[in-house]
């Protein structure tokens, strides 16, 4: 029997997908019904109709699950949307998924069966008017940082440590040959997306303005911000952002500057 692999990265800010040499990479928000403008459609917006219900998902999306986990009925959504880019409208290949989860929730036991329930099993499910049908044999969860280990355990064995800032966490993790230590690895809700809010905070509150939508764009794509004063402000925000990231691991007796000596 044949069978497809296909590796998901459904975060907080954007989708990340691969299938061999293929990749997707959009901004992963979603909305209630379908937009009208067919004009917004394409490889990173897509009316969908899954279950009875009508969604739009992708980057013309206004909603973003910002909660720690990708459990939720809407993170479920965007995995099934962004399956759809690598396989045929009738696939007759079972599909086995890697998940990335955050380090926390990828030690919790029934957050990952809440995962596999969800997802394991057959899906029929319309993108952007084409129907497909398919078939999740096993998902595989795997927490968010442990993929540059895992794709090159010929450099990486051993002991290895990797700190992985995503949109709406971030993740320390200790691997010893290619498994994480639960002891020594923790995920904190500290991703850009709470960078952003406090810049658009401080912004607001120093200058009398500032959209948090604006501050994310400035703060993820820095040569798009207009004002040096702004800058300023982002450059703090992520400054006070690592600080609190050491302050974090603290407790867990991590200390990422001895690690590094």
């Amino acid at each position: 029997m044949g069978r497809k692999i296909i590796a998901i990265d459904n975060g907080k800010m954007n989708m990340k997908g691969r299938y061999k040499d293929k990749r997707i990479v959009y901004q992963n928000k979603y909305s209630l019904g379908h937009t009208d403008d067919e004009n917004l459609l394409g490889e990173n917006t897509f009316n969908v109709t899954y279950r009875g219900l009508d969604f739009t998902v992708g980057a013309n999306g206004k909603l973003s699950d910002k909660n720690e986990g990708k459990a939720s009925d809407a993170h479920i959504l965007q995995a099934l949307v962004a399956i759809t880019r690598f396989i045929r409208q009738n696939e007759t290949d079972d599909l086995y998924i890697m998940y990335g989860e955050s380090i926390d929730m990828y030690f919790d036991g029934e957050q990952k069966k809440l995962i596999k329930d969800k997802l394991e099993g057959k899906h029929n499910i319309v993108v952007n008017g084409k129907k497909y049908s398919f078939n999740i044999e096993q998902v595989q969860i795997l927490p968010e940082g442990i993929g540059v280990i895992l794709s090159d355990m010929e450099n990486y064995g051993g002991i290895q440590y990797v700190a992985d800032l995503g949109g709406g966490t971030f993740n320390f993790l200790k691997v010893v040959n290619g498994r994480p230590e639960a002891e020594n690895s923790a995920s904190f809700l500290l991703g850009v997306n709470n960078i952003a809010s406090k810049v658009t905070r401080e912004v607001k509150r120093k200058l009398g303005t500032g959209e948090y939508s604006l501050m994310l764009q400035y703060v993820t794509n820095r040569e798009t911000c207009p004002s040096k004063e702004i800058l300023k402000f982002i450059d703090h925000g992520i400054e006070s952002q690592f600080r609190e990231f050491d302050e974090k691991l603290a407790p867990l007796d991590i200390n990422i500057h001895n690690i590094l000596k």
